[in-house]
Formats: structure tokens, C-alpha cells, sequence
């Protein structure tokens, strides 16, 4: 239906409007679209012209239509709101943030309006505006117990915690059980714990158990925290912060239990004999010399003296120990400082006059050194006994390596090791997200002068700043990673060890940081907002390359269907083609609806009979692609994100990088698909499978674009270029199970990063279409390609390089668990 030339206004809006209730999306558009056309200065024809754009996920042009209908109705703030939610929906907050202040101006009175603008200003950095929004709100609608704890949080992080708590006991007095008020409000409060009520609203909740100790320990009732914690006196395994409070209230129990990282430490450190260790430096013709710089500002003086003796006791001889005072204030620190200086040659200490803050007291520090090596120690942590030794011991195998960088842990105040951060080798894409590299770091002198040092006016993320700097000086090849936790970081009130929001300036530094790092190397990307922190938007070629979505089916056409209908009607990337392989429909309505689908120019569909192989469909589909772009997808996957697929383009079209995967989720929005890892003798394992959605995932990984060994081809983008050269699908050995892993290594060996996105979410009714998995002919074709990844594929799959060695992998053990032993690896564990 379309819309007539010749009717008049009413009567060509009420056609559209019907095709909008009961017709087909892209005919509701058309008539639209011929509406706005004709007559250009209705606002309402514009205005539902973007909600069915938005509604069929080309976003884009869905807010360019909310912009002109606001244009024209500029005093109608129902326009500024929708265009408002099409913004937030597309993670454009700083355009949302506008058309909600236009909002409020017309809407003075309107408290949703007032919130929506104070929630959303705080993600720009403006704080101070958001909360000036928030009080207005709550001063027109007080009953509303969420907006007093946003106003209570947002509070808090301009420092003002005391005003922050009175406004969170106000959202609790109007919700006592408003979960995420008990939690804003634990994180508060010194005295009267919030967790005790959260307790009484969830008694099974062992998170609010383990809060309310702790905030009982805090205000001097270690006595009240016992029978809390009773709960998890007898429990097979105690977690950690369970231990550790209860550690700190006395508690018998918690004295003589030991976390399950305790146990590894028990397990794995013992391996290192410190004689043999000594007899290995001792063959050393010229073992490197390794400057420590620690800058040094007020801290206590027991600990800065604990930090001081971690170095003294390094097994390792060649070190020298350079520590610079920021103008201490407390003459205690300096006396700790003139002693070790005194006692030792290898160490000594340069007195700042003025306060410069980290970056410039480390920079004094550097200017000491001496050797080849500089690495970094904070004045309140503390190295591992063979720290210096393991890494001095790389760099004798590896002298041209330019950054050694080792695991860590956090220590508490009464000595206790917990937290350990098992790491990933160095990953140009996570790096960009996260400092993941942090401690311990052990950088070539002559290239951190090179770069200028530490950098004034980024502090709080100096480190991160520094790592970028030197990364673009430097290849990943020449960066060095041991998985052995070699350093300690104390984590007290106030640390970053303990949250980041201790330092709230150190989140605004490693934007800053990133921007101009990308502003260096990588010219056209740019930082974008994505939650409570960023993420890196890849330019696309211009023009934009064809994105080809091949889909191999036999029958079940309700899964097809949804599939098909998604990437057509509900993706925003405009350039696409939908390449469907019929591997045998029989069913009656899957062929009515084939020809049906065809209709579309962007789809064919290619009748590929016989036994299944999935490796032959996806070659056949990729021979008969138009695009430059690949993209192989289960007829069992449906996207939920309108900007999947642009996502997944933008970063197959960089140079460097070769197949590309998505986070796929169950119905349930569990994760189905956050990326494989090698698994030695069991090949491949998904990551992170059953864990909500919601969750970061091991320290924060499941929101990060980060290179992996390989991901499912269950939704994989490639070039076609980097599909050629790897040589497609391996479609004699590997038909269905492991095609998929062996096309990423292939690229892989070919000098191509695979790498998975959180950014492109997907919906995965996994193998829908091909019944129970393991028959006894399956079983036997699992067996047989499992042989040839073994074989092919050798001792790559026991030591992949982008999961930790000291993490579980076995079918027994959940991904990012650390097992207990390590598991084994075809090379010593830090070699």
C-alpha cells in the first residue's frame, strides 16, 4: 500500500498510520517517508516517521527525524523527550542532554523532566549541574525515594558524604527496602550499618551479611559481627571477604580457615627453590640492573617502611632503590627515609621542596636511576620476594624485550592476600579500557626518557598514560608478561585497591589519557561513553563496505524468521545483504516463505541439499556474497541491539584485525558467548556461559573489547580479504565443531587479532536447529575433530596467551576461576 499523490493531508496520514498498526514495517515507513515529503512542516508525521525508524533500529535516522519534528513543534516538550530517549537509546548522551534541557525549560514544573536531566548530566562529568537538577526534582515531587538516592549519590561523588548519607536515609525512609539505596547507603555510613535492614529485607542475602560485619568491625562491635557471620563458620568454602572480616573481628574460625587463593598461594609459590633461583642469577654475565621508583607523600610510616624492607629482601642483588619525598609533612616519614638511605648504598632519596603531586615526585625519582630498567612501587605497597628475579630472568632470555609486566594481588592491613589479578598478555584493544598492566611494571630506561617521563596534569592514571605512551614507541612483541603474582598493592580506605571511587579524578585522567593516545596512533577513532566508563568507536571506511549475513538452515522457520526479520527490519547499519543457504527445507511453509523473503533485493537464498556441513554452507555463502564484509550467523541467533552489526564492521575494517565476535545470550539473557580460550586437550571452551548479562565479569573483562584466541562462528565478522587469506572454512576435516576456532587461528598465524565485542549483543537459541547434541554420530564426529585440532593445533592449545595459566579451564572448573593447581601448560609458568 502506498501512500496517494492526489489525497490530502488527513486522508494520506490516516493510510500511513494504518500500515504503522497493522501493515509491514518498511510499507509504514514508505508511507511516512511520502508524508514528510509532501508536507514537510507537520511535526507529527516526522515525529512517527522516527518512532517506527527506531522501532525497525535504523537509529540514526529515527533521531534525525525526532530533530526535525522538535524543529518544528520547538515548544512542544514531548518532541525534546522523545528525541531525548532516541539519544540515550543510541548512547549519544551529550545530544540526550540537550534536548532535555530544552525539555525542562518548557517543563520547569515537570519532576520526570528534572530527573531525566540530573541523572543524565553526571555522565558527562558535570556533576555539579546534575545535582543542582536532582534538588529541584525532589523539591517538586519529595515521595519519589529513587531521585533522593541519585541525589545522595551523585553527592557523594563531589565529597560532600555527609549531606549523601542524609539523602539516602530520605530515599530508605520512603522505601525501606529500596536495594539500591541499602547499598549506596552501606558504602556510606560509619555507624549504624543500612545492611541490617538490608538483611531483614533478603535474610539469605550473604552479601548484605558479610556488609553489616564489616561495618561492625568498623565501628568497634567486632563482638555483634560474630553470630553475622556465623552463617559461614561450617560452609565447605568460605568467600574471601567473609574471611577477612571475620579475621579482623577475632573471629577463631576465620584465624585457622584459608580462602581458596590462599590455597594456591600454599600450592604454587612453594615450587620456587630460592637456592636454585640464586645459583640461575649467579650464571648471569650481565644481569640487568633494575631502578625501583616510589614516590613518597605522607604515608604511614610503618607501612612506607614495609614497602622500603620488600625491596631490601629482593633475593635479587641488582636493584637499586630510588625513592623521591613529595614534601612529606610528617618528619616521621623522613626519618624512615634518612635510615634506609643510611644503611643501604643501593638506595637513596631526593627531597622535593614543593608538592608536584605523583607524576613529578616519580619523575625526580627517575632522574636517580640507574641501569637499564626502571620499575614502579607505590610507597604503601609491597614486591614479592622473587619479584626483581623473575624479571630480571626475562630480560636475560629476552633482551630486546622493552616492558616486563607480572599478575598482582591486594593485601589488607593485617597481612592477608586476597584478590589476585591473573592477567592476559599485552592486548593493544583492552589496554584502551583498562590498565590491566598496572603492577608489577618493569619498563627499558632509555625508552621511558624517550617518551618524556611521567606526565604532568594526567594524575590518577599516570601509569595507564605512560603504558599507552611507551606502547606506541614500542611492538606487542617486545612486551613481556609473567603469570606469577609478583606484586602486592595494600589496599586501605581511600586506595583505588579497594574501588575506584576513591579517586573519582583517576577515571577523568584515563579518558584523557585515551583520547589523545587514539588522537596519535589512531586518527578518526574517538571515545565514547558506554556505562560508567568508555569505549573506543572505530571509524568505518567511507563508503561504507557491504556487510554480508550468511545463513545456513534446514527448515524451522519460526527461529529463521526472527533471525532474518532482525537483521532486515531491526539493525541501523544501512549497507547489508542477507545470503540464506536452504541446506534441505522441506517444510511447506518454509519454502511459501522463502519466496516470500526474496522479494527484498537484499536477500537470496541458495538451495544447498545433502548431509549437513556447516564449513561447505559458509563457504558456499561467502563465494556468493557481494560484500566486503562477512558476517556468518546461526539462523538460531537474533540480534537485540539495533547497532550489532555497524559495531561488528567497524572493527573487522581495521587493518590489524581479523575475525570479530559478539556477546551472545540466552533467552534468559545469561551469557551463551563471551569469547573462547584453547583449552588444552578439550580445545576450545566459551567464556563466562550462565552469568547474567549484567555482570562485568572477572575484573571487569565481560565490558571490554579485548583480543582473544578465537570466538564462535555462531556471529563472526571478517574481512573477506582476511576469509581468503586464512583460507575459509576447513571443509573436509572440520564440518561443524571446530571450523569456527581453526578459522581464527588460521588468521591468527596469518599476523590477524581476533576479537570479541560486548558492544554487539545478540540473542542465541543455541543449536535450536540441530537437535541434542551429542548422538552417537556426533559424539564420533566430535572425537575425530577434536584429533585434528590436537594435532594441527599442537601446544598452542595449552598455553593460550589471552587466559591466565592460573586460571581454570577444565570442564570441572568455570572460566575465570584460578585453579588450584595451575594447570598444566607446555612451558614453566612465567617463561
Amino acid at each position: 500500500m502506498t501512500t496517494d499523490k492526489s489525497a490530502d493531508l488527513p486522508t494520506a496520514f490516516a493510510a500511513a498510520a494504518e500500515l504503522a498498526s497493522n501493515g509491514p514495517p518498511e510499507a509504514a515507513i514508505a508511507a511516512f517517508e511520502a508524508v514528510v515529503a509532501r508536507w514537510p512542516a507537520v511535526s507529527v508525521a516526522h515525529a512517527n516517521l522516527a518512532v517506527l525508524l527506531r522501532r525497525t533500529g535504523r537509529i540514526d535516522d529515527a533521531i534525525a527525524a525526532f530533530r526535525t519534528a522538535a524543529r518544528l513543534q520547538p515548544a512542544d516538550p514531548d518532541r525534546h523527550a522523545a528525541l531525548a530517549g532516541a539519544c540515550h537509546g543510541a548512547r549519544r548522551v551529550d545530544e540526550a542532554a540537550v534536548a532535555l534541557r530544552r525539555q525542562v525549560i518548557l517543563q520547569p514544573a515537570d519532576p520526570e523532566a528534572l530527573y531525566n536531566v540530573g541523572v543524565t548530566l553526571p555522565l558527562l562529568g558535570t556533576r555539579a549541574d546534575g545535582r543542582r537538577w536532582l534538588k529541584r526534582a525532589v523539591a517538586l515531587d519529595p515521595a519519589r525515594p529513587g531521585a533522593w538516592d541519585r541525589l545522595g549519590r551523585v553527592t557523594a561523588r563531589l565529597g560532600d558524604l555527609a549531606t549523601a548519607t542524609l539523602l539516602v536515609r530520605r530515599a530508605l525512609l520512603l522505601a525501606p527496602g529500596h536495594a539500591e539505596a541499602l547499598a549506596d547507603l552501606a558504602r556510606l555510613a560509619e555507624s549504624e550499618p543500612p545492611c541490617r535492614r538490608w538483611l531483614c529485607v533478603d535474610p539469605g542475602d550473604d552479601q548484605a551479611a558479610i556488609a553489616l560485619a564489616e561495618a561492625l568491625v568498623a565501628a568497634g562491635d567486632a563482638a555483634a559481627a560474630a553470630p553475622v557471620l556465623a552463617r559461614f563458620e561450617a560452609a565447605p568454602e568460605v568467600p574471601e571477604p567473609a574471611l577477612r572480616v571475620g579475621r579482623r573481628a577475632g573471629l577463631d574460625w576465620a584465624r585457622t580457615a584459608t580462602s581458596r587463593y590462599e590455597r594456591w598461594i600454599a600450592a604454587v609459590e612453594a615450587r620456587d627453590d630460592p637456592v636454585a633461583l640464586a645459583a640461575e642469577c649467579a650464571g648471569w654475565t650481565e644481569p640487568p640492573v633494575i631502578s625501583v621508583l616510589v614516590p613518597v607523600c605522607d604515608p604511614p610510616p610503618a607501612i612506607l617502611e614495609q614497602a622500603i624492607a620488600s625491596v631490601e629482601r629482593q633475593l635479587y642483588p641488582h636493584w637499586r632503590l630510588r625513592l623521591a619525598d613529595d614534601a612529606s609533612s610528617d618528619p616521621a616519614v623522613r626519618a624512615v627515609l634518612e635510615a634506609a638511605a643510611a644503611r643501604d648504598p643501593r638506595i637513596a632519596v631526593t627531597w622535593r621542596a614543593e608538592r608536584g603531586h605523583i607524576s613529578a615526585a616519580t619523575n625526580s625519582a627517575l632522574a636517580m636511576a640507574e641501569g637499564g630498567w626502571v620499575g614502579f612501587l607505590d610507597h604503601d605497597d609491597m614486591l614479592h620476594p622473587h619479584a626483581l628475579h623473575h624479571v630480571a630472568a626475562a630480560i636475560v632470555a629476552d633482551p630486546d624485550l622493552d616492558l616486563v609486566f607480572t599478575d598482582e594481588d591486594k593485601i589488607d592491613e593485617l597481612g592477608s592476600r586476597f584478590g589476585a589479578h591473573f592477567k592476559p598478555d599485552f592486548d593493544p584493544d583492552r589496554v584502551l579500557g583498562q590498565n590491566y598492566v598496572c603492577h608489577l611494571a618493569v619498563y627499558r630506561r632509555a625508552l621511558v626518557e624517550r617518551v618524556g617521563g611521567l606526565r604532568k596534569g594526567v594524575e590518577g592514571s599516570q601509569d595507564h598514560d605512560l603504558l599507552l605512551r611507551v606502547s606506541e614507541a614500542t611492538t606487542p612483541d617486545r612486551i613481556r608478561h609473567l603469570p606469577r603474582v609478583l606484586y602486592h598493592w595494600r589496599a586501605v580506605a581511600g586506595s583505588t585497591a579497594l574501588t575506584m571511587d576513591a579517586k573519582p579524578y583517576a577515571a577523568a585522567a584515563t579518558r584523557r589519557a585515551v583520547a589523545e593516545h587514539l588522537a596519535r596512533r589512531h586518527p578518526g577513532a574517538r571515545l565514547v561513553p558506554a556505562g560508567d566508563g568508555h569505549r573506543v568507536e572505530w571509524p568505518l571506511p567511507a563508503p561504507a563496505p557491504l556487510a554480508s549475513i550468511v545463513v545456513a538452515t534446514r527448515d524451522r522457520l519460526e527461529l529463521l524468521r526472527r533471525c532474518v526479520d532482525g537483521v532486515l527490519h531491526a539493525t541501523g547499519y544501512p549497507e547489508r545483504e542477507v545470503v540464506i543457504l536452504d541446506n534441505g527445507s522441506e517444510r511447506s511453509e518454509t519454502l511459501a516463505w522463502f519466496r516470500q523473503v526474496e522479494q527484498d533485493p537484499r536477500v537470496r537464498v541458495l538451495a544447498r541439499p545433502g548431509p549437513f556441513n556447516f564449513s561447505a554452507l559458509m563457504n558456499d555463502g561467502a563465494a556468493a556474497a557481494r560484500g566486503d564484509v562477512l558476517v556468518f550467523l546461526n539462523n538460531d541467533v537474533e540480534p537485540l541491539d539495533p547497532d550489532w552489526l555497524e559495531e561488528l564492521v567497524r572493527q573487522a575494517c581495521r587493518r590489524d584485525v581479523g575475525a570479530v565476535g559478539a556477546k551472545l545470550l540466552y533467552p534468559d539473557r545469561t551469557v551463551q558467548h563471551g569469547g573462547v580460550v584453547l583449552s588444552g586437550d578439550w580445545v576450545a571452551r566459551h567464556v563466562d556461559v550462565g552469568q547474567p548479562d549484567t555482570d562485568g565479569g572477572y575484573m571487569g573483562r565481560a565490558r571490554l573489547v579485548q583480543t582473544l584466541s578465537a570466538v564462535t562462528g555462531a556471529c563472526l565478522a571478517m574481512r573477506r580479504e582476511v576469509f581468503d587469506a586464512a583460507g575459509g572454512f576447513d571443509a573436509e576435516h572440520l564440518t561443524v565443531d571446530y571450523s569456527d576456532i581453526d578459522l581464527c587461528l588460521q588468521a591468527s598465524a596469518r599476523g590477524f587479532r581476533t576479537v570479541w565485542t560486548p558492544h554487539a549483543r545478540l540473542l542465541h537459541h543455541e543449536s535450536a536447529t540441530r537437535g541434542p547434541y551429542m548422538t552417537v554420530a556426533k559424539r564420533r564426529r566430535w572425537e575425530v575433530e577434536t584429533a585434528i585440532m590436537r594435532e594441527r593445533w599442537g601446544a598452542l592449545l595449552h598455553a593460550d596467551p589471552w587466559y591466565n595459566a592460573n586460571l581454570g579451564i577444565d570442564p570441572e572448573t568455570r572460566t575465570y576461576e584460578f585453579a588450584v593447581p595451575p594447570r598444566p601448560t607446555t612451558m614453566p609458568i612465567g617463561e
